[in-house]
């Protein structure tokens, strides 16, 4: 026998006793439709739903299309695809301007896969994302040939590969870390270390710039280089902390040191600044 009291409650569809602003999305009993249903499947768990929310968005114009646009910086890349795909196909100056100034193409000279990092990067999670790029600039400069980084092929990093991977950073971090953030540090370190014009006293400058550089970014402590597992993977780490460079030994931390400030000339090339 029922009890009389009981009340039947399907999350499928409203009850009687629930708001229905349109019958787009359940919140506490709220069932919400219209603009303000789109924007509660935006920040569902659900790729999916975020997805399909950026379509619907479309019938709210102006409104719509900021929420749109907003995607671009979302945490999932396929989201953050769907609301270029979107935005390429609409005729105005605002969408234009927001894919060339929010959206980062995952572009690769070698056909790398970005999605990954980028997905690490918008997740907030730090150390995987430090660790995927490694792995993909090892596999660019060996070229699959050796487990070794090549001091040449850093120097020839390819630029649309490397402005791709730094941009990532950049955006995800908010300017904080990134190839071009550490470039620019490093510029600044070894611009007051003054003209050197002998290779002798050159190679004893830059050894005390890259220790300089070193405690500027928080890789050494206390006049001691730190190892991989002794970094700060998060948004408190200092400015330029990461990527880091993947050292277990302290005797691999001074080879390194020609390796980066290679790579940091090469981010300079490829931005225009040498």
């Amino acid at each position: 026998m029922p009890n009389s009291n009981s009340v039947s409650y399907n999350s499928d569809s409203p009850g009687t006793d629930d708001l229905v602003l349109g019958g787009q999305a359940r919140v506490n009993g709220l069932v919400l439709g219209g603009l303000e249903g789109v924007r509660w499947r935006l920040a569902s768990p659900s790729i999916e739903q975020r997805v399909a929310a950026l379509t619907e968005a479309l019938s709210y114009d102006r409104a719509g299309l900021k929420l749109i646009i907003q995607a671009l910086r979302d945490e999932f890349g396929q989201v953050e695809e769907a609301a270029a795909q979107i935005l390429r196909q609409q005729p105005g100056l605002d969408a234009r301007y927001a894919l060339e100034e929010e959206y980062i193409p995952l572009r690769s000279v070698f056909g790398m896969d970005y999605l990954l990092l980028r997905n690490y990067l918008g997740a907030g999670k730090w150390r995987e994302a430090n660790e995927e790029t490694w792995r993909l600039v090892q596999r660019i400069c060996s070229n699959g040939s050796s487990s070794w980084l090549q001091l040449e092929h850093l120097r020839n990093f390819p630029c649309q590969d490397l402005q791709t991977i730094d941009r990532l950073w950049i955006r995800h971090s908010e300017g904080r870390f990134g190839f071009s953030v550490q470039a620019r540090l490093w510029r600044q370190v070894w611009e007051r270390i003054g003209r050197i014009q002998n290779d002798r006293d050159r190679f004893r400058a830059r050894r005390t710039a890259w220790e300089r550089f070193g405690d500027r970014v928080g890789w050494r402590v206390n006049q001691t280089w730190l190892l991989q597992d002794q970094f700060q993977f998060s948004l408190d780490a200092p400015e330029g902390h990461l990527p880091t460079i993947q050292a277990t030994r302290l005797s691999q931390v001074a080879i390194r040191q020609f390796l980066w400030t290679d790579l940091f000339a090469r981010v300079d090339q490829c931005r225009g600044l040498r």
